[in-house]
């Protein structure tokens, strides 16, 4: 229509439909609530203002009933693996929490070790959950409001393991708890306690250098190879050493036949093999470069190198005993020299 004033039957439906429309969302705000759009239209749903300070405290009761949703072995029919661990950490539970409910716990000085496969929701993703909680305490407080109050050392310990498999571990129990339990706990119920705390904060604390030398003992654990570093990888920062030893880690997993035991790998600024039976590895490449210089490496010159450097150490070492000195070395450029291991 031209004339935007001319009223028909379609134009007049539409201004009542839009009149109703503001209408209903006033009231819905005026009363609290918030209006969504949903797949098939719009719908009202009560407006949360609460503060989070202000919300209420889960209880251990609620937060176990949300965990056993999230870990119920039904949940995991297509994972034998996982439904296997959730029955078993979850009777672990059921135990756990019968000997911290007795007035006079049954006290052991092992862990507890849980191991949950969770999951939010059905069909989501599930997530493994490692936790280790120490033993329960016996209830310092001699009189108990009732029979599922717990010893603060075990309310501490349940937090952590809700806020671990994703719940919240702010607990209505804690709340009421005082720090005075502390001082009429035990110290065998504090001594578990405060060990499993430290573990927890080496674990979160473990640093690059840390992960490093984890790596490079993995590789003379599982394969007998030393790795050892050039003077450029030394003044690397320990993240990028990581970097590089990562990449060497995955790179020798896809060569579990190369003959590498008891050889040295030396990451540097080139490729080859040295006189004293050394396998020199650029440090700049990928984990194909790694690959293919290993691949095209000659692993048995290598290994006559190496065994001639062992029988000349093991003669300078006899012979530092025979005359009673320290150590006898040579220089680097005639260490490796055949007359001077005649000459030993």
């Amino acid at each position: 229509r031209t004339d935007p004033t001319t009223s028909t039957p379609k134009r007049t439906e539409m201004r009542r439909w839009w009149t109703t429309a503001f209408a209903r969302v006033e009231v819905c705000w005026t009363r609290g609530w918030t209006v969504r759009r949903t797949n098939t239209g719009w719908a009202a749903q009560a407006r949360d203002e609460t503060k989070e300070e202000d919300r209420p405290r889960p209880t251990v009761k609620e937060q176990l009933r949300a965990l056993y949703k999230m870990v119920h072995p039904d949940l995991f029919h297509q994972d034998p693996v996982a439904k296997a661990a959730n029955e078993s950490s979850f009777q672990l539970l059921q135990e756990y929490l019968s000997l911290s409910s007795e007035d006079e716990a049954r006290h052991n000085s092992s862990l507890f070790n849980f191991s949950f496969y969770t999951k939010a929701e059905q069909g989501s993703r599930s997530r493994k959950v490692d936790i280790s909680l120490p033993p329960p305490s016996r209830h310092g407080n001699t009189r108990r409001e009732d029979e599922n109050s717990y010893s603060l050392s075990t309310l501490k310990a349940l937090s952590r393991l809700f806020e671990r498999c994703g719940l919240n571990g702010d607990l209505q129990e804690l709340q009421r708890e005082t720090m005075d339990e502390w001082d009429s706990m035990p110290l065998a119920g504090f001594l578990p306690t405060a060990v499993e705390l430290v573990r927890q904060q080496e674990n979160n604390s473990r640093t690059p250098l840390f992960r490093e030398n984890t790596v490079r003992t993995a590789l003379f654990i599982g394969r007998r190879i030393r790795v050892s570093y050039a003077q450029n990888m030394v003044e690397m920062p320990a993240e990028e050493r990581l970097k590089v030893l990562e990449k060497l880690a995955y790179a020798l997993d896809c060569l579990p036949e190369a003959n590498l035991g008891d050889l040295t790998i030396k990451l540097g600024d080139h490729s080859g093999i040295d006189k004293n039976g050394i396998l020199w590895l650029r440090s700049g490449g990928r984990s194909v470069d790694f690959i293919n210089a290993v691949t095209n490496a000659n692993l048995e010159l290598a290994h006559r190198h190496n065994a001639i450097r062992r029988d000349r150490l093991k003669l300078e070492k006899q012979i530092a005993n025979n005359l009673g000195v320290a150590s006898i070395s040579a220089e680097q450029r005639l260490a490796s020299e055949p007359s001077y291991l005649a000459f030993l």
